[in-house]
Formats: C-alpha cells, sequence, structure tokens
C-alpha cells in the first residue's frame, strides 16, 4: 500500500519508481545518500519511487550514471518508461486522463492479451460505424478508436490476442442492423486470421462464476501482468501481480465452457445472417 500522499500517478510511474529503486537498493545506496548525489530532497527520491512523481528522461539518465548502470538493455527499459511515463506537452496524450494513456500503452506494448467481454465487443475490434453507435450513448471522453491497435495487429509484432467474448454480446442491438451486422462480419474475418483467437461463450453455458464484468489480462514483460477493468466513473482500473492473477484464472475456467475456435466463427456468421 503507498501512502496517501505517495499514491502513483500511472502504472508507468509506479513501474519506474519500482525500477529506480531495484537501482538503488542493488548499488546499497541509502536514500538520503543517493538524493544528495543527485542533489534533490530525500523526499523527492521517495516520491520518483512510488510513482507518485515521474522522473523525466534527462533525470532517469542521472539515476543510470549514479547507479553505474552500463547494461544498455537496462538501460533502454528505464529511459523508454521515462519517456511513456512523461509525454512531451504538445503529445495528444498529454490531456489524456492517466489510466487511459495506460491502456494505451498497455495495449502497445503488451506480448500477450486476455480478453473477456460480457456486454459489447472490445473497443479495439470494434468497426468504425460500430464505435461511432456506442459513442451515442457513451461519455464520449471514455470513448477511444482501435484504429492505433489495429494497425498493430496488421504489423510485424502483433501481440498474442486471445478474446472470449460472450453470445449475449454479440446479439445485443448496437445501432442499425446494417451496422450490428458489419460488426459481426468484420469479427469473423479476423477470427479466421492468426492474430486472433475468438472464443465465443454461449447463453446455453448459464451464469458462470467470473462473468459479472468484462476485463483484460495484459502481459508485459519483464513487468507483472496487468488486469485491466472499467471503472462507473469511465476511468480504468489496472490491478497488478496477485489481482492479475486471479483475473487470469477467471478467464481460463470461463473459456472452458466457451464454443471452440469453429463453431465461434460458424455462430458468427449465423449471427450476421439473422442481421441481414
Amino acid at each position: 500500500m503507498f501512502a496517501a500522499d505517495h499514491v502513483p500517478l500511472s502504472l508507468r510511474a509506479k513501474w519506474l519508481g519500482v525500477a529506480l529503486r531495484e537501482l538503488r537498493d542493488r548499488r546499497r545506496y541509502g536514500a538520503g545518500v543517493a538524493a544528495r548525489d543527485l542533489g534533490i530532497e530525500t523526499s523527492l527520491l521517495r516520491a520518483y519511487e512510488a510513482g507518485s512523481k515521474v522522473v523525466g528522461p534527462q533525470r532517469a539518465a542521472s539515476f543510470l550514471e549514479l547507479y553505474k548502470v552500463f547494461d544498455l538493455g537496462e538501460q533502454e527499459q528505464v529511459l523508454g518508461l521515462a519517456r511513456d511515463a512523461w509525454p512531451e506537452p504538445d503529445s495528444p496524450l498529454a490531456d489524456l486522463e492517466p489510466s487511459l494513456v495506460d491502456l494505451l500503452w498497455l495495449e502497445a506494448n503488451a506480448a500477450r492479451i486476455r480478453c473477456f467481454c460480457n456486454a459489447l465487443v472490445p473497443d479495439t475490434l470494434q468497426t468504425e460505424r460500430y464505435a461511432d453507435a456506442v459513442a451515442q450513448v457513451e461519455a464520449p471522453a471514455a470513448r477511444r478508436t482501435g484504429a492505433g491497435f489495429a494497425r498493430r495487429l496488421d504489423g510485424p509484432q502483433e501481440p498474442d490476442l486471445h478474446v472470449l467474448i460472450t453470445e449475449s454480446a454479440l446479439t445485443r442491438p448496437v445501432g442499425p442492423p446494417d451496422i450490428h451486422t458489419e460488426q459481426l462480419l468484420y469479427l469473423a474475418k479476423l477470427a479466421r486470421t492468426p492474430m486472433l483467437t475468438l472464443r465465443v461463450l454461449p447463453t446455453r453455458a448459464g451464469y458462470l462464476p467470473g462473468m459479472d464484468a468484462s476485463f483484460t489480462v495484459f502481459d508485459v514483460p519483464p513487468y507483472p501482468a496487468v488486469a485491466t477493468l472499467r471503472t462507473p466513473d469511465d476511468r480504468w482500473r489496472h490491478d497488478d501481480e496477485d489481482a492479475a492473477a486471479a483475473f487470469d484464472t477467471a478467464f481460463y475456467r470461463l473459456r472452458r465452457q466457451a464454443l471452440d475456435v469453429r463453431a465461434s466463427i460458424d455462430l458468427l456468421a449465423n449471427l450476421s445472417e439473422q442481421h441481414r
């Protein structure tokens, strides 16, 4: 737990702080000594390590020099986090809510993603018209397009993406029938490619523990797995370590009751025909 004045500003800031603390411990530097050698107050050093203040790339380089970090891979891990946690003032990310930026960062950097959806098609797999229809009934600031993520799916470093979606989410009307049909056909098309493993949890499976809310689990080595949920106030909650493991267990428990990939694609095709 963090003290009230040391709550991490973001997941990226938290992980950057953890990395800096581990480097200090490895060199057996006391906080006071390290702060003195860096020319800062000890309270500021502790805030950096807690993630309640963000270390910019230039100052992060000073930490690396003080702690004698010469491995290029380790240097880039710390400096990369510092760049990601410290958006430039003219960056389009600078004005976004930090938990949303964390989500975008996770989507862009994850090696493996497990997504359970019980209400709607996940944002990152929505067609533009489906997303616009959803936005008509949601707070606009809470919505984001999946365009950047879709580009990654087409790129050389696509994530290992597994989506488990309830049949009710697929049959729930969103916009006019042609928008719904287009979305179902788009999902079926993606499901036939290596970029996506999609399985449908049929309605006949009934109620199952863990299906109350949609969630996503991200693997972003070398960091701990992260489970992400959307909150009622249109923010995103990111839980790592033990909480993420619990959601991961729930995902695979639900998946055992799902249709296989071939049957899921067939169901998508049948549903799209029904909505024509």
